[in-house]
């Protein structure tokens, strides 16, 4: 009864062991930076794009995510993050809410009103950078930037119905 008590513990203790550390190679992994957003002192800069037909024309959703070491006079880092929604088709001054989707939920950016561009296609685009004192999420490779079609008194609502959608890559 010792021995197989003790080989108990020992397997126990083996199991345990296995166990740690193959979650600390998880999580090791999951705050390792993506494959192709190493900050090699150039920062990093990743790009969305999708099309999508709305009500019978073809609309285009991009992004611009960048992020710079040194980008402010006090040493830190600068991040911009930009978007348009192109070619839509609705009415002049519905609103448009802007969010970022990632994997701990998604993240209003900004709500703008359609507008006419000259060649009467309407249009959306905001623009938030840190270095203007805005508050700039960092993304990632697979976060999602979305246009959703309204928005809550002037402020993004990640909630409203989607209208596209485009995942950030390198």
């Amino acid at each position: 009864m010792l021995y197989r008590t003790t080989t108990g513990k020992l397997v126990f203790v083996l199991l345990l062991s296995v166990a740690t550390v193959g979650t600390q190679s998880r999580v090791m992994a999951a705050t390792a930076p993506t494959e192709g957003q190493q900050d090699d002192g150039q920062g990093t800069q990743l790009r969305a794009r999708a099309q999508r037909i709305i009500k019978g024309i073809e609309a285009e959703l991009r992004g611009d995510f960048q992020s710079q070491k040194g980008g402010r006079d006090d040493g830190g880092q600068r991040k911009r993050l930009r978007g348009e929604l192109d070619n839509i088709n609705l009415t002049g001054n519905t609103e448009i809410s802007f969010c970022l989707a990632t994997s701990n939920g998604s993240v209003p950016l900004a709500a703008v009103k359609l507008s006419n561009r000259e060649d009467d296609q309407k249009s959306a685009q905001f623009e938030i950078d840190s270095q203007n004192g805005d508050s700039v999420p960092n993304a990632v490779v697979g976060n999602k930037l979305e246009a959703r079609q309204g928005g809550s008194s002037g402020k993004a609502d990640c909630g409203a119905p989607l209208l596209i959608s485009a995942r950030f890559h390198r």
